[in-house]
């Protein structure tokens, strides 16, 4: 889970970098949405868990994220 979590924030500062650059538009409006993609799929998978998950559990995914 913390795997996924590592991923999501990476991919949220790839994005954000990328949408930053000028001049390299068509990379960029291939890319983003990929990326996009990929934080939703990821994103998906971690909600998807807090919601099976019991108390305990859902309170460790919080600490891993800094919610607590």
């Amino acid at each position: 889970m913390n795997d996924l979590i590592n991923d999501i924030e990476t991919l949220k500062k790839v994005t954000k970098t990328l949408s930053l650059v000028v001049g390299h538009g068509q990379v960029i409006e291939f890319v983003l949405p990929e990326l996009m993609k990929m934080i939703e799929e990821k994103q998906k998978s971690v909600t998807e868990f807090e919601k099976q998950a019991p108390t305990h559990i859902q309170d460790l995914c919080n600490q891993l994220r800094g919610a607590i």
